[in-house]
């Protein structure tokens, strides 16, 4: 994803926002405390759909929530959505 991510996004670096979240789950009381509450949001485009398992592999236990949402160029609604987790369940 880090191709994806820095070519919408010219002067950002992903390995800076992996870091940053790093930062801020270490900075919870506790794990699963209630605040400061992390949600992981991934616009996911058709080169990426495989790297997905590996998003939910590092935050699932970690954060409070995973959204993906498939970007306008893959599909809309619930067709690239079930690609999406067909993908996943077959991995």
């Amino acid at each position: 994803m880090t191709g994806t991510y820095e070519f919408s996004r010219p002067d950002a670096k992903l390995d800076q926002v992996v870091a940053n979240v790093g930062r801020i789950i270490d900075m919870r009381p506790q794990p699963g405390a209630a605040r400061p509450q992390i949600a992981v949001n991934s616009v996911v485009v058709e080169k990426d759909v495989k790297q997905i398992r590996a998003l939910f592999d590092e935050y699932d236990n970690e954060v409070d929530g995973i959204s993906l949402k498939p970007s306008a160029r893959y599909g809309h609604g619930v067709a690239a959505t079930r690609s999406m987790v067909a993908y996943m369940a077959s991995a």
